[in-house]
């Protein structure tokens, strides 16, 4: 109640938990015996959310990631086992690390990219600060040739920072609208099969989805930009085939892209590899 609420100067507002006995100091006031007293109620709204226990937030502290963390969809590897999920043993550590693949420079680098990200996403919240460096160790190790000294050279010795060097020293600096003109200018060739034509389609395509999987955060984002960028590389080949069965492939192609719109896991570029296949028998060529 606000003091435009109270009419007369000898009103005054009390709060008390319910009606029977309200407190005046030293003297209580009964309202059964008081019919001098005249009480109107104005209960109180409960409020919808409770307040967040400040003491236990300041125990669960998050850990502290590094200075050189990468704005891109880089995953630090945070100590300190704050995860509800269960903590993994050495031996399990062990063999998750024996599973990144080896980077050589002059490779596909968003393969190496995103092996490790995947797997510091499995692990973050679940080490603590020695077994961090483990696996920072061990990641470094992977790294082979010119570019592990250049490490050594720039001291990346965590995650973020090797990534950020890597992507700096052998990234693809093409931009996205370069990658992807390369991609729609790929035709098919006089004497080329139609495998060996999706053999280039897919090589551009591989440089083309680097972009997004070294330069988008968003999980949900990055997904959208890899269909659309599928769905492209299949219009390419659609577009760029040669005669004899150009008008048989180019309306099944059509056919497989509405397919896919109704939400199917399956890779399109995977299932005109397939498709490939099945066609040899159909028009007896052993190469399509």
């Amino acid at each position: 109640m606000s003091d435009s609420d109270l009419k007369d100067s000898n009103e005054i507002e009390l709060i008390a938990a319910d009606l029977e006995t309200l407190n005046l100091g030293t003297t209580q006031v009964r309202t059964n015996n008081s019919p001098d007293l005249k009480i109107k109620s104005h209960p109180l709204r409960k409020a919808r959310f409770s307040l967040i226990n400040y003491e236990r937030i300041q125990e669960e502290t998050l850990p502290e990631m590094s200075l050189n963390q990468s704005q891109t969809n880089s995953t630090p590897i945070p100590s300190g086992t704050t995860s509800n999920l269960e903590p993994l043993s050495r031996n399990d550590i062990q063999l998750l690390l024996q599973s990144i693949p080896e980077y050589f420079p002059g490779e596909n680098l968003s393969i190496f990219v995103n092996e490790v990200d995947n797997l510091c996403k499995h692990l973050e919240g679940r080490l603590n600060a020695d077994l961090v460096y483990v696996v920072n160790f061990s990641i470094r190790s992977k790294i082979k040739g010119e570019a592990r000294d250049f490490l050594s050279f720039q001291n990346a010795t965590n995650w973020p920072s090797i990534r950020r060097v890597l992507l700096q020293k052998y990234g693809d600096q093409r931009s996205e609208d370069l990658l992807v003109s390369s991609l729609t200018h790929c035709v098919q060739k006089r004497n080329e099969t139609y495998m060996q034509y999706y053999s280039r389609i897919l090589k551009s395509y591989s440089d083309l989805i680097q972009y997004p999987t070294l330069n988008i955060a968003d999980p949900v984002f990055f997904e959208y930009k890899k269909r659309d960028m599928e769905r492209l590389a299949l219009e390419t080949f659609q577009i760029g085939l040669l005669e004899p069965h150009r008008s048989f492939l180019s309306n099944f192609i059509s056919f497989m892209i509405i397919e896919n719109k109704s939400g199917s896991s399956v890779s399109l570029l995977e299932e005109l590899k397939n498709q490939i296949g099945n066609l040899n028998k159909i028009f007896c060529y052993p190469d399509l």
